[in-house]
């Protein structure tokens, strides 16, 4: 990871390192002083601590194209020393018995920078907090074994690394340019839709996500992982909505505004007036497009790069996670094995692979390689580096994403050729959290569907393989996807396409193509891969799933897929309203509203059999935009926040956690 990005190494380390061995430090204190002998269940196998902050900068324009900064500045310590100030610093404590336990802290509610020996002291109490709650799951595990044959699979260990590595290589960008920029491209728009445009909306967003973190297993971990975005979104008068973004991480300014074909070797703002021109082009084209219900309910589509990238995001790659196959396992609901696509056919297409990086630079064969990757890692959020995962090879399913407490659940029982390539790769290092408040899931980061070396160079070429008497889309943008992975059920919601006849793409655009599927067949459908030359811009966006939200891309070649079912069923609302209904509902399952089991989006019962669903707690979303730019902007800056605990400063006691369910102190 570090040797493949320029310069890191030169770069200074962030100025809380030093608190990666002070964690250490805790971490083997809390086990030296709570480690029991005796009963199993409650013996402490792993305990770690990290810290959470970041460093943002933000220019968004108004309603009347006016550029506003947000930006963490600087302060000065008692010493004199500079420290960057931070949209948000928290901590969390894991602590592992045969039950699991998260406890996380708000460092700094009422401040920007915090004192080291303040953390430090402060952590031993988040710690503290974590061992007591876990020793009793881990003895509620032990009854269960004990009484009703419980089958229990202990985390895997495995020997931590050291990683202490800054990849902000611009961590001061000159405003004076980010203004030009945002206001280059609301001029652009302008100019492109005049008194066409109803709202338009640009940002730029620059942030480095800082994470100190330690295990008892030999971690220490100290990394800066910037990310930069430029989104315009436009809506008009006829209520078109059309979007466009430069995304990347892990590079330079100019090199994530590059990342596109036909952005490549273009100046900053060179970029810009073309990505204005292309979201310009698309709001005046959805205002003169038609239903896809001119296609009929069955169709062929031909998949955009970025719309093949959602698909396989949704179809094989929430798919793959190993704590959702796991779940899936034991629930009583579930109506499709996931665990048993392991090893199986998952397409009939026999070129079909699929990539799941977490490293900023992806080779994806047949002369394709991907840099900066938007949901690109230095190490995921349990300090394991983010290795490569194969997740299918010929049409079969090879690989499956892991982290520590699913890997024993997932390899048992799986063929010997399977488990093989997965035990010796290990952890895959997909442990992510939208932020030091929620817990660790298995996430993706970068999914990428492998072009085919022998498949069609242009998009005239695959359009040709459509017999001449059917119809067909080419689906050129679209908002996102979702799947419902108890179910299989899948939806990809497009935003621009173009209609197909007589074995050609024709300049008559059609919008709102919904079209959905199942996981257990789709794979019949697919008919053909572009080669390397037709993987070109990417998606990038963020993915959903229990309520948290995370940078994911993906991207595919063109992709010819048959026997289409259109959802036309049913009359979707905005595709934003899916994510705010997403987030709000998720929000009060977070402050106790509503239980997790009640989660419940209408837009995805429509169209579906009665009885298809009852609960949405399994459905996983990605979108391109989080629902708006203000919804993107609070995310930046953390704003929706829920740690058990919250730092307070105590004339007498000094700076200390207090619970936030009560004012009695931790």
């Amino acid at each position: 990871m570090v040797d493949e990005v320029e310069g890191v190494n030169s770069l200074p380390p962030d100025e809380y390192t030093f608190l990666a061995e002070e964690f250490a430090r805790v971490v083997d204190r809390g086990i030296d002083s709570y480690q029991e002998q005796g009963a199993p269940g409650r013996r402490i196998n792993y305990v770690s601590l990290a810290m959470d902050s970041r460093t943002v900068l933000i220019c968004e324009t108004d309603e009347r194209g006016i550029p506003h900064f947000i930006v963490t500045g600087t302060e000065t310590d008692n010493k004199g020393a500079t420290l960057r100030q931070r949209a948000f610093i928290g901590a969390a404590a894991e602590v592992a018995t045969y039950g699991r336990a998260d406890q996380s802290a708000n460092l700094a509610e009422d401040q920007t920078v915090v004192k080291g020996f303040e953390v430090g002291r402060q952590s031993y109490d988040l710690v503290e907090n974590a061992v007591q709650e876990a020793l009793a799951r881990g003895e509620e595990v032990q009854r269960k074994i004990d009484e009703e044959s419980y089958i229990y699979f202990p985390p895997l260990p495995r020997k931590g690394t050291e990683t202490m590595v800054n990849l902000d290589l611009e961590p001061a960008l000159d405003l004076n340019m980010i203004r030009d920029l945002v206001s280059l491209g609301w001029q652009e728009i302008k100019r492109g839709l005049g008194a066409k445009i109803d709202e338009a909306y640009v940002v730029f967003a620059k942030w480095a996500e800082h994470y100190i973190f330690a295990d008892n297993e030999g971690a220490r971990d100290s990394v800066v992982v910037p990310r930069v975005a430029f989104v315009v979104v436009v809506k008009t008068k006829k209520g078109s909505e059309a979007f466009g973004a430069l995304r990347g991480s892990c590079g330079k300014l100019a090199e994530i505004f590059s990342r596109g074909d036909d952005y490549r070797g273009k100046d900053v703002f060179e970029c810009v007036k073309i990505l204005a021109a292309k979201v310009t082009k698309e709001a005046v084209n959805l205002d003169r497009a038609q239903s896809m219900k001119v296609v009929g309910n069955e169709f062929y589509a031909i998949l955009s790069p970025g719309v093949s990238g959602v698909l396989a995001h949704e179809v094989y790659g929430h798919t793959s996670e190993g704590d959702i196959i796991a779940e899936s396992r034991y629930s009583k609901t579930a109506k499709v094995n996931l665990k048993g696509r392991l090893g199986a056919q998952i397409s009939s297409h026999k070129a079909f692979r699929i990539l799941e990086s977490g490293t900023p630079q992806t080779d994806l064969g047949a002369g394709r390689t991907i840099a900066f990757g938007w949901g690109s890692l230095a190490v995921d959020n349990r300090g394991d580096l983010p290795l490569d995962v194969l997740i299918a090879e010929n049409g079969t399913m090879v690989g499956a994403l892991l982290d520590r407490y699913c890997f024993g659940d997932v390899t048992d029982g799986l063929p010997a050729n399977i488990l093989k390539t997965i035990e010796e790769r290990g952890l895959t290092g997909n442990a992510r959290r939208e932020k030091f408040d929620d817990p660790c899931l298995v996430r993706m980061r970068n999914t990428y569907i492998c072009p085919d070396p022998s498949g069609p160079e242009t998009l005239a070429k695959m359009a040709d393989l459509i017999p001449r008497n059917k119809k067909g889309i080419y689906i050129a943008s679209c908002h996102g996807g979702w799947v419902q992975t108890e179910t299989g059920e899948f939806q990809i919601t497009g935003n621009l396409g173009y209609l197909i006849e007589n074995g050609a793409v024709t300049d008559k655009p059609v919008k709102d193509v919904v079209i959905r599927g199942n996981i257990t067949n789709f794979g019949d459908q697919i008919v053909a891969l572009g080669s390397g030359v037709t993987v070109s811009e990417v998606f990038t966006g963020f993915c959903g799933k229990d309520g948290q939200w995370v940078p994911v891309e993906s991207v595919g070649p063109l992709m010819l897929i048959k026997d289409v079912k259109a959802a036309t069923a049913y009359s979707p609302r905005p595709w934003a309203k899916l994510i705010q209904d997403y987030l709000e509902q998720f929000e009060q399952v977070k402050t106790g509203q509503r239980r997790r089991e009640n989660v419940y989006i209408q837009d995805v019962v429509e169209g579906l059999d009665e009885g298809v669903v009852s609960s949405h707690t399994h459905l996983c979303v990605s979108t391109a935009l989080l629902g708006t730019v203000k919804e993107e902007i609070a995310w930046i800056l953390g704003r929706s926040e829920h740690a058990d605990f919250v730092s307070v400063e105590d004339p007498e006691k000094g700076r200390h956690l207090v619970r936030r369910s009560n004012s009695y102190d931790s």
